[in-house]
């Protein structure tokens, strides 16, 4: 049985959604997906997408040798489904739990850039996951 996230939500069909979650490796129940996404934000559908396309498997195989990986920059809304991460939000990893800043954020200065966007002009590091080294050591 797979879950979701913190809530241990168990999985659902979700063949409506058009994306097969079941082929990503290391998901067990083919054609299902958390129950909670069947309001799927269209941007994230877009991306689930995307990750199963040639052009993006070949990207995750060329970051993979740099011991990079593709990632889906997202928060949950108030009902649990998937949001896209806001502009000028940064997902912020601290004493191993993930709350989101402000770009810009005082927080930020001691963190280390773990994930990385475009924003269509410049690499937007600040809109990026973040992980608080010293938290880790």
């Amino acid at each position: 049985m797979a879950y979701c996230c913190q809530d241990l939500t168990t999985v659902g069909d979700f063949s409506n959604l058009g994306v097969d979650l079941g082929s990503f490796p290391g998901v067990q129940n083919k054609g299902k997906a958390v129950s909670n996404l069947h309001d799927i934000h269209p941007e994230i559908k877009r991306g689930l997408e995307a990750v199963q396309t040639p052009e993006v498997q070949e990207l995750m195989k060329s970051l993979s040798e740099h011991g990079l990986a593709v990632a889906l920059p997202h928060l949950h809304g108030e009902d649990g489904n998937f949001m896209p991460l806001p502009k000028g939000t940064v997902s912020f990893e601290s004493g191993l739990k993930v709350s989101f800043v402000q770009e810009g954020s005082d927080r930020l200065e001691s963190a280390i850039p773990v994930m990385w966007r475009w924003d269509g002009e410049t690499q937007a590091v600040g809109n990026c996951a973040m992980c608080d080294y010293y938290q880790h050591r």
